[in-house]
């Protein structure tokens, strides 16, 4: 067994599982102890083939590889360790779209109809990138094909990040109806699914549910959704209408385009005077998640505790201490960078920290996490 410093990827928990693999957030380890946090997709190796990839591994690596856009989650690295396949994707520290909608059921409250437009004009405009890009590696898909609310990832400054391209089939709730018949995705169906995620924003439950799957398939089947005015009263009728055309049971009376529906999301927030989104957004995530706020993230050390050197190699840097040529280097480090802890809770005096020299070598810069 491999010895945990040879490891790249440390995985830290559970976010969701299936039967094609599991999404996990993770550690990733870099050089001079460096850690940044990660999802990692993990796929099991196929019984029949295990030397292999998974194919809808393969497809979500080929396709995201070639996307670059600022509303789309990057693929960062794959891998393999030993039966398991793995993807590495961007992680974005805030909720889920699915989380977001949630907190606020909870609370008995809706977005506001402007973060409604914003969600949706930065999906419109990562799937139009995607739907018209001209060229990609052979395999990859131009669709998502598995739009769904835990796929759109929010930060928490409210930038929007969607991820999975050419992943599993969405969810039940938000294929289109013609995915009923086949589950491949399509650039249509990408419309239609995007439209399930604006209704569900804007009213908090789904445009087609039910209690079993075959009530859901039947409810898609007769792509009936409520009407959208009855359940949330201050919906815009441009809006309303926005989202009747994306679930239109025919789908040659949908959106053909992406670009068609992007430009209409951009013609309401103008209409409405939406300057920043993200600022609105952010503002719902903060009052719905206080506590993962900056401020209340913050890491703070008990008064009276240090915290172990591995736990403080990756914060503060050796580098910035000038050392006596005459002193050894890595005990004078150690030594240094406990010290510039425990100064700020506790002025001692050179002679009460062994090693430490009479000059004081601990910059300002040096002090806090």
């Amino acid at each position: 067994m491999k010895s945990e410093a040879t490891y790249r990827y440390q995985l830290q928990h559970l976010l969701s599982s299936s039967d094609e693999g599991q999404l996990f957030v993770g550690t990733q380890r870099g050089h001079n102890r460096t850690e940044k946090q990660v999802l990692v997709s993990c796929f099991p190796a196929p019984e029949r083939s295990p030397d292999s990839p998974p194919a809808l591994l393969l497809r979500e690596h080929i396709s995201t590889s070639a996307l670059h856009h600022s509303a789309i989650a990057q693929t960062l690295d794959a891998g393999r360790d030993d039966n398991v396949y793995f993807l590495v994707h961007e992680y974005i520290p805030g909720p889920d779209l699915g989380e977001l909608l949630a907190r606020l059921t909870t609370r008995g409250l809706h977005l506001p109809i402007d973060v409604v437009l914003h969600i949706g004009r930065e999906l419109a405009a990562a799937l139009s990138y995607a739907h018209r890009l001209e060229w990609r590696p052979k395999g990859a898909v131009s669709y998502h094909g598995s739009l769904a609310p835990e796929k759109v990832h929010i930060s928490l400054a409210g930038n929007i990040k969607l991820r999975g391209f050419g992943a599993t089939p969405a969810p039940l709730p938000y294929r289109c109806p013609e995915q009923l018949r086949a589950p491949v995705g399509s650039c249509s169906g990408d419309l239609f699914s995007l439209g399930t995620l604006l209704f569900e924003a804007l009213c908090g439950e789904r445009s087609f549910d039910g209690s079993t799957d075959h009530e859901i398939s039947e409810a898609l089947l007769a792509c009936h959704p409520p009407a959208i005015r009855q359940l949330r009263a201050d919906t815009p009728a441009p809006l309303d209408a926005l989202i009747r055309r994306c679930l239109h049971p025919e789908a040659t009376h949908r959106y053909q385009l992406a670009d068609e529906l992007l430009s209409d999301l951009q013609d309401l927030m103008h209409y409405r005077q939406v300057d920043d989104g993200a600022a609105l957004l952010r503002d719902s995530i903060n009052e719905s998640f206080p506590e993962r706020t900056p401020s209340a993230a913050r890491e703070v050390v008990p008064r009276g505790s240090l915290p172990p050197w591995e736990a403080l190699s990756h914060r503060l840097s050796a580098r910035l201490v000038e050392l006596p040529r005459s002193m050894d280097p890595v005990r004078s480090t150690q030594v240094r960078l406990v010290r510039s802890e425990v100064s700020s809770q506790t002025p001692q005096s050179p002679s009460e920290t062994p090693g430490a020299s009479t000059q004081p070598t601990t910059p300002a810069g040096l002090h806090g996490g």
